[in-house]
């Protein structure tokens, strides 16, 4: 059998589609990547593919839909430019991440770096959508990297100069394909990097109102018990020193953000299953529409007819004639069983997807499963979100560090969430605590606090503060509806009545009676 294929749609996968193609491994110098990088790069081509969505899959041609043997390009691009990528993996991506920071991170920091967070990367994104942004890229690729950085400050000395020129540390989020090479020492339990190689674009003006991408590396490393910087430019076909300067932290302030280490940085990114199944629902789809395309025409077959007696016209106000009193004319339609088949297909990938991807983040089990097997599989979600989430709360405790160490403070920690459940407090629930309340079953504290915990209540709702309102707004009620029920002050003889001493300011009559009496 001969099979016919065209090299026309075939494209290499690239590890990122935003920093192009990288050298060739022939090449000395900069900009070549190390080798982990290279191992992981294949594991990033189908994440970057199922991210890029409709438009990027079909851009890889046949690198994830494949040519049919003997089909014709002009029948491939149909078919490929017809097929849709459902977004099964963002989805789930997205779920998970809600999941962990579906609650603030918590941040107990010194003044400065506090005032920070509302702004940490000086783009206006405050730490939670910062994280968000971080944590998503980490699960992409199963790790990702955050570099605490410092403005240039030249001819600066002080650290209140550099306040009052506003000058402040920030954090800058680098993914897995921007970071290219790295050397590392392990110092007690920590482990210090003593290199570091980031390639980025960078956006330039050219002339007045123009602008164009220009590539470079930038080189972290340790000179004379300080960090270095350097910067590398691309020009034309070659990298060049362009800047150096260096940094007032006597190491390389990064952290890489893991989601799946186990013992070195080269990882498999946790959810690269998922990727393949979303890539082979895409790929199964495309052939149940491409079939169900061909199976609504069908196709009229002629028998005893001689194809020199002309051509054949058909349509509702139309007739055959045959001379051949044998001959018949019938439509050839496709049976829908295979259709089925390939349907059922797409329903087992859609399943197991949603089983890799975490029950929880997609919805509930089934109904017949009994309740210690959810409990087993919700724990054993819970647990591997735990360690993700851990991850994340290690990697900003070290940035919180490095951002003190520029400010002189102490180093801050941070607080990521650990409850994953949805069970928010439904309208009943609420009404039975309330009623629990009313009838001095439990404490108003109590129930505040179980408001609290199901979600009905905000996380940054201070119920000790809240407590101290109603009491004051209590008596202040009590003050106003009995204005005569006061207390007996302090400087009062035994047994004086400020009560009477108040109607006799009323009624002054009154009370010269009552004294005329007395005497």
């Amino acid at each position: 059998m001969t099979y016919s294929f065209s090299d026309r749609f075939k494209r290499t996968p690239q590890p990122d589609a935003n920093l192009g193609p990288m050298p060739e491994s022939s090449k000395s110098g900069v900009e070549v990547p190390s080798a982990a990088y290279e191992q992981m790069a294949a594991y990033w081509s189908v994440i970057s593919a199922v991210r890029g969505g409709t438009s990027e899959i079909r851009d890889r041609g046949e690198a994830f839909l494949p040519l049919e043997p003997f089909e014709k390009d002009t029948a491939y691009l149909r078919r490929r430019n017809t097929s849709c990528l459902t977004p099964w993996y963002a989805r789930l991506v997205r779920g998970l991440v809600g999941m962990v920071l579906r609650k603030p991170v918590k941040v107990e920091a010194g003044s400065k770096t506090t005032e920070h967070l509302d702004n940490i990367n000086l783009l206006g994104d405050d730490l939670n959508t910062f994280a968000h942004e971080v944590f998503e890229a980490a699960i992409d690729h199963g790790y990702t990297g955050i570099f605490v950085d410092y403005p240039r400050s030249d001819g600066i000395q002080l650290l209140s100069e550099q306040i009052a020129a506003g000058l402040r540390p920030y954090w800058v989020h680098y993914t897995a394909p921007e970071i290219i090479g790295w050397r590392y020492e392990i110092q007690g339990n920590l482990r210090r990097f003593t290199q570091l190689r980031i390639r980025e674009v960078v956006t330039e003006e050219d002339g007045e109102f123009s602008d164009r991408q220009v590539e470079r590396i930038k080189v972290y490393d340790l000179l004379e018990g300080r960090c270095r910087w350097r910067i590398f430019t691309k020009v034309k076909e070659e990298f060049e020193q362009t800047d150096e300067g260096f940094l007032s932290l006597p190491y390389i302030p990064f952290v890489f953000i893991y989601t799946n280490k186990k013992k070195e940085v080269v990882v498999q990114p946790p959810m690269l299953e998922i990727a393949h199944l979303n890539i082979k629902h895409y790929q199964l789809s495309s052939d149940l529409d491409h079939s169900l395309h061909l199976a609504a025409q069908p196709k009229l077959v002629l028998y005893g007819y001689d194809p020199g007696e002309g051509d054949v016209v058909v349509g509702a106000d139309e007739a055959l004639v045959f001379e051949n009193k044998e001959g018949r004319a019938e439509w050839l339609v496709c049976s829908v069983e295979s259709f089925n088949a390939q349907q059922s297909r797409i329903d087992t990938i859609e399943g197991q997807m949603s089983a890799l991807g975490l029950a929880t983040i997609v919805g509930q089990k089934n109904v017949g499963e009994s309740a210690e097997a959810k409990k087993l599989d919700r724990s054993q979600g819970d647990s591997i979100m735990a360690v993700i989430a851990q991850g994340l709360q290690d990697g900003f405790d070290l940035c919180l560090e490095y951002h003190a160490a520029y400010l002189g403070e102490e180093p801050g920690t941070c607080q990521v969430n650990r409850d994953f459940n949805l069970n928010a407090l439904m309208a009943q629930d609420i009404t039975a605590y309330s009623q629990l309340q009313q009838m001095g079953q439990i404490s108003l504290e109590t129930l505040l606090e179980l408001l609290k915990k199901g979600e009905v209540l905000p996380d940054e709702f201070d119920i000790e503060a809240e407590i101290k309102k109603l009491e004051a707004s209590d008596r202040l009620q009590d003050k106003v509806l009995n204005p005569d029920d006061r207390e007996v002050p302090t400087d009062q003889p035994n047994g004086a009545d400020p009560a009477a001493d108040r109607r006799a300011v009323e009624d002054p009559g009154q009370g010269v009676t009552q004294g005329n009496d007395n005497r």
